[in-house]
């Protein structure tokens, strides 16, 4: 039988074979991930900038960053260190950039805030996730911490996760709104070993049915060679810990600012801030990466089938790649 193949010198069948292949790939993987990835801070400045004295230059954010102490002297400032942190052992992971966020001194905290160029709405019935990674070190005054937190600035309300100012290696996730009327929290003291690096995943309900809102967080450690699930999982058995706010009003409607928070002497660090519309966005790769892959296992199939052109000389292999 004669198989008719392409003037690039493949069968049309592989061609065929490859656009089957994108084709049956999950939904979500064809809507590429980036596309719900509305906030990212790597913290891809020069080591050693002084945050509240730079432009923030990470997607979506808008602005200076600001000291939310200006008063403090410099070594109580937040700045950048080398290396950035990365995911570790973890499959499944996104990948990383930058440097990481840190403090010189730590006898006080220092904090900054960086306003969003486009509010993250939050509307009836939407969920928003987010995720980051964090070192923890509790271990030279039992008081050293480092927390994230998001600010509707029309109304004051706040999110917040990572390691407060009370307990003793204490994570903890919280909201503090007038749905809430104070700040509630859930959380425990032992949750990391001192010098551990996390990977905290989170996500946010904000329900259109009374009293049935929810704030959740999944720590993981990187340490650990670890799957991460393809869906945020409250139940995932290699999670650290789980922690949950649930069945109440918080009516959170909107990120309109962040502020990052940190307390030890190079000690405590924050990286890789993602905020999103879908989990996939702040936690598994983008999809893109899969569609190369069965481009490159189809370039891998067809190489027996490489031909000539019509002058003789083997053709590319970049030209398939043009097809897609």
């Amino acid at each position: 039988m004669h198989i008719r193949r392409t003037t690039i010198g493949y069968p049309i069948s592989y061609l065929l074979t490859l656009v089957l292949a994108i084709i049956s790939l999950p939904v979500g993987w064809v809507n590429v991930a980036s596309a719900a990835l509305l906030v990212y801070e790597p913290f891809d400045y020069d080591a050693g900038t002084v945050l509240h004295e730079s432009a923030a230059t990470g997607l979506n954010l808008a602005g200076d960053y600001a000291a939310v102490n200006p008063g403090l002297p410099s070594q109580f400032q937040l700045v950048t260190e080398s290396p950035g942190l990365n995911y570790g052992n973890l499959n499944g992971a996104l990948s990383e950039a930058g440097n990481q966020l840190s403090q010189t001194l730590g006898t006080t905290a220092g904090g900054i805030t960086v306003s969003l160029d486009e509010d993250v709405v939050v509307r009836p019935d939407d969920a928003i996730f987010f995720s980051a990674l964090f070192v923890f070190d509790d271990s030279l005054n039992g008081n050293h911490l480092a927390n994230i937190t998001f600010t509707d600035d029309e109304t004051g309300d706040e999110l917040s996760f990572g390691e407060p100012s009370v307990g003793i290696r204490n994570v903890r996730v919280s909201a503090d709104t007038a749905a809430t009327g104070q700040l509630i929290a859930d959380g425990a003291d032992g949750s990391f070993t001192n010098g551990q690096t996390l990977f905290l995943v989170g996500r946010y309900v904000n329900s259109a049915a009374i009293s049935s809102d929810s704030l959740e967080l999944l720590g993981y450690n990187t340490a650990d060679a670890d799957v991460l699930p393809a869906t945020f999982d409250p139940a995932d058995p290699n999670a650290e810990f789980a922690y949950s706010l649930a069945d109440l009003d918080i009516d959170f409607a909107k990120i309109s600012s962040i502020t990052f928070t940190i307390r030890g002497t190079a000690s405590n660090f924050i990286d890789e801030l993602r905020i999103g519309s879908t989990y996939a966005s702040v936690v598994v790769p983008e999809p893109a990466s899969a569609l190369l892959l069965v481009a490159g296992l189809w370039l891998t199939a067809a190489r027996p089938w490489r031909g000539r052109t019509r002058n003789g000389a083997l053709q590319n292999a970049t030209a398939t790649l043009m097809l897609l």
